[in-house]
């Protein structure tokens, strides 16, 4: 139908940022041999056609019940850090979505369907929209840019008793 075609050319015009040496057609071949789902094997073959990761992405799963981040950068210390400004978030996904709906840290709505941007500092949620046209209630939220102010280098008032 055409709403599936115009969903699975928007899919491949995001998913053309990331992986900027896949021809915008073989994505949206793939994208449409796969019925507008980017599974995390698909995510994989444009992986392998760009010639490793996409190095600037996180990506983000959406399953039946709940959408997760996989690979939040880590920060130093460890544990999950803020993704960088300019990073892209690429949402796979096993089963059919209709779009993803995202809050951007202006307090935006924007509609993606397999990747996202990412420019802006702050906090962003993203609720899946499934097939059926039901929204997950679980929402998934991020943050970009620095996650933790840095701490001020001690000064002589802090140190006071």
């Amino acid at each position: 139908g055409v709403a599936m075609e115009a969903r699975i050319e928007a899919g491949a015009q995001e998913l053309s940022a990331p992986f900027p040496l896949v021809e915008t057609e073989i994505v949206e071949g793939l994208l449409e041999s796969m019925e507008g789902v980017l599974t995390e094997d698909l995510l994989e073959q444009f992986q392998e056609l760009s010639g490793g990761d996409a190095s600037n992405s996180v990506i983000a799963r959406v399953k039946s019940k709940d959408i997760v981040l996989l690979q939040p950068p880590p920060k130093e210390g460890g544990g999950p850090g803020a993704i960088p400004p300019g990073s892209f978030v690429i949402f796979t996904s096993e089963d059919p979505i209709q779009s993803l709906v995202v809050e951007t840290p202006e307090a935006q709505r924007v509609v993606v369907y397999c990747a996202l941007a990412v420019a802006s500092q702050g906090t962003y949620a993203v609720r899946a929209v499934l097939a059926d046209g039901k929204t997950l209630s679980n929402k998934l939220e991020f943050v970009v840019g620095s996650a933790t102010p840095t701490p001020a280098p001690a000064t002589a008032a802090a140190a006071a008793p």
